[in-house]
């Protein structure tokens, strides 16, 4: 097991140094997209440690652990799926379901701040919780890791590596800082304010990336222009030295 563990952090140590050979736009890029992998740390760590811990023990819910997981597990597939017929038959970006997820996490910090434990541990609004929870880990697994394969197409590894990383530092450190806090209200907060930065991040990673393609068109429109004026000079000398 200790084995095991310090494989996985030195290959993630290994993938994290290649960080420094990326471009700045690329590292801008991911940079920006980071506060979205730890908004979905800081999310998933609350569901695991406070949800599943405290609420779904109220009298209401009690023992009503596993069917909510497999209900949390199969929205997941579902939304899966139909994020992605969305994506390639209806939607021309995945900035939709990105916002989508970011809705759903937010969400999932409301509710904690408006219902008390005894309001939401109802085995109807545990079960709608469960769904939006689920909704939320498929636009992560799915829309935003599409996103990371479409923003670094040459750097894949790198991104995945990074941004795996932040989530599960996240996961970690939040999951141990929430088991000191003493209000609930401050994990909703913590959950709200985090994904709202990581909408942000995705926001400012697409407008990086849209100026990329542009720029990018730009410098083909002109290599093309001047390519097809030097064919049409070597053309014209031709003609001249064909007539003398």
């Amino acid at each position: 097991m200790t084995m095991h563990v310090r494989t996985n952090v030195c290959c993630c140590l290994f993938y994290l140094s290649g960080v420094r050979h990326l471009p700045t736009d690329l590292l801008q890029k991911l940079l920006c997209l980071i506060p979205y992998h730890v908004a979905w740390g800081c999310t998933n760590s609350f569901w695991v440690y406070y949800v599943l811990g405290e609420v779904v023990n109220t009298e209401q819910s009690r023992g009503f652990v596993g069917i909510v997981c497999m209900i949390d597990f199969s929205t997941s597939l579902a939304f899966s799926y139909f994020g992605n017929l969305m994506t390639k038959r209806v939607l021309s970006s995945q900035t939709p379901m990105i916002m989508w997820g970011w809705l759903c996490m937010t969400t999932i910090g409301l509710l904690v701040l408006t219902l008390s434990n005894h309001e939401l541990g109802t085995r109807r609004r545990i079960i709608a919780y469960a769904v939006t929870h689920g909704m939320a880990r498929a636009v992560y697994e799915n829309n935003h890791k599409a996103v990371i394969a479409n923003f670094f197409p040459e750097h894949e590894t790198v991104a995945y590596s990074v941004t795996s990383f932040s989530k599960t530092l996240t996961s970690g450190i939040t999951f141990m800082y929430y088991a000191f806090l003493v209000t609930r209200d401050i994990y909703g907060v913590v959950v709200i304010v985090t994904s709202g930065l990581g909408l942000l991040g995705y926001l400012s990673a697409s407008v990086i990336h849209q100026r990329e393609i542009v720029d990018g068109y730009k410098s083909l429109r002109s290599s093309s222009l001047s390519l097809n004026s030097d064919v049409t000079s070597d053309n014209s000398l031709l003609f001249v030295a064909d007539y003398f």
